[in-house]
């Protein structure tokens, strides 16, 4: 984590001493207490957080606080973190700063089923009023991914994430070199098996309402002999990689995984190449189960590409790359 984060608390309109004095965190800690970091896939949410029991337990109000650090991963940007005290949900509404992975304004659910917030509308009088706001936001949403698709070029890596555009900087040698290695091997093998096609940047694969290129990407042979070759926009594949950068990490283990395993990816693998691991998520009952973090000599046994098993090492080093090239080829 990138520092301490410092937090403060924006106090809603005061309510009366007696009801405040009933109201107590959880925990039974005092108003102003430090409180456990919310998580999400194990990630802390925020630091050091204050919560103001005045918001209401009782009431399930919101109590919202500001943080320099918020979202640990993502590294800078200020970040707004709201802790649900009814329902425990908690949620981040990040404006990231120097691209942090996630668009402007973006905001995070922690622990809040979109179930839940469906029903919260539907007990709600305001209903039509906010289906028809929804409503708006989507066909506006939807003029801009047009637009997105006639701005794509070539040489620009662009992904349309919840409305907005992402643009992505250059890579580093390190997150080159981790994607081109996994892909040769994939390459090699799905080609030598005639399993389908596997690929690498630059496929735009478009769900329903947001459109991705992942760093690795394998479909069965069922699917790629239906792929055209003049083809731009992909559906969903059986195997997507992702290969971790600072400015893409937040995105990568919680939007990502979320959206791959609703539209049905079977398999993500989640390349660290700082510490040289794959996080394995297979698809279980339309949610992923980590399946482990290997590193060094362990293998990585594939589940949507049939018999591909690779030791983690050769994503990370040249020698174990080029013995599991020359293992895979024979």
């Amino acid at each position: 984590m990138a520092g301490d984060a410092e937090h403060r608390l924006l106090r809603k309109p005061a309510h009366p001493p007696t009801i405040r004095e009933r109201l107590s965190h959880p925990s039974g800690l005092p108003f102003g207490s430090p409180v456990e970091q919310p998580t999400r896939d194990g990630l802390p949410l925020a630091s050091n957080m204050s919560v103001d029991p005045a918001a209401g337990v009782a009431t399930g109000m919101l109590a919202q606080i500001v943080g320099t650090n918020g979202l640990e991963r993502p590294g800078q940007g200020a970040v707004d973190g709201v802790a649900g005290r009814g329902g425990g949900a908690v949620r981040a509404v990040g404006t990231t700063g120097q691209g942090k992975g996630l668009p402007a304004r973006q905001t995070i659910w922690y622990g809040l089923s979109m179930d839940t917030l469906l029903e919260a509308m539907l007990d709600s009088p305001e209903l039509p009023q906010q289906v028809e706001k929804l409503t708006r936001a989507l066909v506006d949403e939807r003029a801009r991914r047009e637009q997105f698709y006639a701005d794509m070029t070539p040489e620009k890596k662009m992904e349309f994430v919840n409305g907005a555009v992402v643009m992505h900087s250059p890579v580093k040698r390190r997150h080159a070199e981790a994607s081109d290695r996994l892909f040769r091997l994939l390459s090699i093998y799905v080609d030598r098996h005639s399993l389908g096609w596997a690929s690498h940047e630059k496929i735009l694969v478009t769900m329903t309402r947001n459109d991705y290129e992942p760093d690795v990407v394998f479909f069965r042979q069922e699917v790629a002999q239906d792929l055209a070759a003049d083809r731009m926009k992909f559906p969903a594949p059986d195997f997507i990689a992702e290969v971790l950068s600072p400015s893409t990490e937040a995105n990568d283990r919680r939007l990502k995984r979320r959206d791959y395993a609703a539209h049905g990816v079977g398999e993500y693998w989640i390349v660290d190449p700082e510490a040289r691991s794959i996080e394995q998520l297979v698809l279980r009952h339309g949610d992923y189960e980590c399946r482990g973090v290997w590193t060094g000599e362990e293998p990585v046994t594939s589940t949507a590409v049939a018999g591909f098993s690779i030791p983690a090492s050769a994503v990370f080093d040249v020698a174990a790359n080029l013995a599991a090239f020359a293992s895979l080829a024979a």
